[in-house]
């Protein structure tokens, strides 16, 4: 009977478990936004702006700055340029993405 209890707690122990993780928002890249035209991605913090130039493969999709925000802490190659220009190695890559800077 005590073995029959046991996996009875176990299995609810499981259940609410699974009803915790369902409630819990998914949080996407950057401030949220899923990177498309009517859904871009959002950048609040400066930390979100350097993590554009570590994703390349995010150089063609839309983002929208959502508060004012200053770079002055990152200095030298401390920022993460975003795209990059003729000549730089491995090849050339461009942002051909959508940044809206709200102005």
């Amino acid at each position: 009977m005590s073995g029959t209890r046991k996996s009875g707690l176990l299995w609810k122990i499981t259940i609410l478990v699974v009803i915790c993780f369902i409630g819990i928002p998914v949080h996407g890249k950057y401030g949220g936004g899923t990177g498309e035209r009517n859904d871009p991605y959002l950048i609040f913090t400066p930390e979100q702006m350097n993590e554009i130039g570590l994703n390349e493969y995010d150089w063609n999709k839309h983002f929208l700055l959502c508060a004012d925000i200053d770079l002055s802490a990152y200095t030298g190659k401390q920022f993460s340029v975003i795209g990059r220009f003729e000549g730089w190695p491995p090849t050339d890559k461009p942002f051909s993405g959508v940044f809206d800077g709200k102005n």
